[in-house]
């Protein structure tokens, strides 16, 4: 088993880095999708601040943990601004890093009233491997020296993002730039990239007639270079305590939710949310579908929020009645 941890720490670090996703994996997105696409910065009523964690593969040891905290907001003049801090585990490895939004806002009318917003972000990750973790089957290699190596590598992200008091759809380009990750410093044919990812994603708020419930279909697809394409379809059951009538929008106000994610070729993600006032609790459990599921043991998700005011952003609200107001 130990052999088997640092052959999946490997994978992911350099497997990943020539031809699959090097981006972390969230199952509860659909809360805040900022952390995949620079546009919905500013698009809540409020400031939402967001601190998830997400242990992946409970049974094997050093298996990927991820950390993720947070925020942005609307800033007036159609601008939103916001920002993030990720500390991404595997094995030997972490990748650590920063990234800095900014998102701009256009009201349009047609083909519904909404907003369409066009966001970048610069980001900043310093990779790290320590090399005294690893198990070699082969002594005295050359390229493994047993120290801890590191690299600093800046990159950029694209996203466009049009929005109604109802539904999103979205579309993202992380990893713009494909910047050269190289942590051995060894020559290769082969270009050690971080692989561009894809992200197209939609949601839609349907209310049952009479009720204070609210499905909300939502899907997410990812695309990757040389690797296969994967789509996460998701359908969320919510009870409102509380019903705008007129508006029959999501509020702040008291809300919880269940549903379940199918994602190909991987899981089935069980899901949960609370909405109490501003705050914001999410759990999920993802029950792996994949080869690896004999050894893997399940992944574990939290999400913990708090959606601070936003008196330029509820000024907005008030004025075209439609910014997208869920959590």
């Amino acid at each position: 088993m130990k052999k088997t941890t640092y052959i999946i720490a490997l994978f992911f670090l350099f497997g990943c880095s020539a031809f699959a996703q090097q981006l972390a994996q969230y199952s509860q997105y659909n809360i805040d999708y900022f952390t995949l696409n620079p546009a919905v910065a500013g698009s809540k009523e409020g400031v939402p601040i967001i601190s998830n964690i997400r242990r992946q593969w409970m049974n094997i040891k050093n298996a990927p943990v991820t950390q993720t905290v947070f925020a942005h907001g609307y800033t007036g003049k159609n601008v939103g601004l916001g920002a993030a801090l990720y500390n991404d585990i595997t094995g030997p490895s972490r990748r650590s890093g920063i990234n800095f939004s900014t998102a701009y806002h256009i009201k349009v009318k047609k083909p519904v009233e909404g907003w369409l917003s066009f966001g970048i972000s610069a980001l900043f990750f310093q990779y790290t491997i320590d090399q005294s973790q690893l198990t070699l089957g082969q002594t005295n290699d050359p390229v493994i020296t047993g120290n801890s190596v590191s690299r600093f590598t800046p990159d950029a992200a694209f996203g466009v993002y049009y929005y109604t008091d109802k539904y999103y759809l979205g579309f993202s380009i992380p990893n713009l730039l494909q910047s050269k990750l190289d942590l051995f410093n060894v020559s290769s044919p082969y270009e050690n990239q971080i692989r561009r990812t894809y992200f197209f994603s939609g949601s839609y708020d349907y209310f049952l007639k009479e009720s204070n419930f609210i499905i909300e279909p939502t899907f997410l697809l990812r695309a990757v270079v040389a690797a296969p394409m994967q789509l996460d379809i998701t359908t969320l059951l919510r009870y409102q305590f509380k019903v705008d009538k007129k508006k029959r929008t999501i509020g702040t106000n008291k809300n919880f939710a269940f549903g379940l994610t199918y994602r190909t070729s991987d899981a089935l993600v069980i899901l949960t949310e609370f909405n109490i006032d501003l705050f914001h609790f999410g759990y999920s459990y993802d029950i792996i579908l994949s080869d690896i599921s004999p050894y893997s043991g399940g992944t574990h998700e939290i999400t913990v929020g708090l959606s601070l005011v936003n008196a330029i952003s509820k000024e907005k609200n008030s004025k075209y009645r439609n910014i997208y107001r869920r959590f």
